[in-house]
């Protein structure tokens, strides 16, 4: 991916991120932001060990866009967090989530939907690209289980590196810290730079 491609993703990272932000704190019924705090391409094998060094208890989202950009999404939250977040949409006191349950799962499922569809729909309305958001797969596991999950297919690395877009959702001026990882397919990323020189983004 040469640096013009990335810079295209990182754009339509940034605009995504800010729709799900808004949608999130609509969802929620408070003021929210997620905010992205790393953008780079990244080694896997620098990524796995980074992640493995503070491996927690974690839940996460896989989301497949299918379409013409076919992209993969993975949001990581450790465990503590998640059973915050999901009190929040509950309009539960925080603490009152004790552990993983269907909730949990409902939670983690839903902001999932929320990211993949605010990226959906940012490539259409700015780059007339159609995506589909499949529904999220919720895994509960240890962050590295996790995160091995979705190295498995090809299609979605470029030079044994993935795009790391690590965010902070800070909801009610509390910091969830969170990893959020696009894996636009080799496809994907010819897609979108065609997109972005015919709508003048680039």
């Amino acid at each position: 991916m040469s640096e013009q491609e990335l810079k295209v993703i990182e754009m339509i990272s940034r605009m995504s991120i800010d729709r799900a932000s808004q949608v999130f704190s609509k969802t929620i019924k408070a003021g929210s932001k997620i905010e992205i705090v790393r953008f780079q391409r990244v080694d896997i094998s620098e990524i796995s060990e980074e992640v493995s060094k503070e491996d927690k208890e974690a839940t996460g989202a896989i989301v497949q866009l299918s379409g013409e950009a076919p992209t993969k999404l993975l949001f990581i939250v450790n465990l503590k967090d998640a059973l915050k977040l999901t009190d929040l949409f509950l309009r539960r006191e925080i603490g009152e989530t004790k552990a993983f349950d269907i909730y949990v799962e409902s939670t983690i499922q839903e902001i999932g939907n929320i990211l993949a569809s605010s990226i959906a729909n940012v490539f259409a309305k700015g780059f007339n690209v159609e995506m589909s958001p499949e529904p999220p797969v919720v895994l509960s596991d240890y962050s590295s289980s996790i995160f091995n999950t979705v190295l498995m297919d090809e299609d979605y690395l470029t030079d044994n590196k993935i795009l790391l877009v690590e965010t902070k959702f800070f909801v009610v001026r509390t910091a969830f810290d969170c990893m959020l990882f696009l894996m636009p397919s080799v496809e994907a990323t010819k897609v979108l730079l065609e997109r972005s020189f015919a709508n003048n983004f680039s």
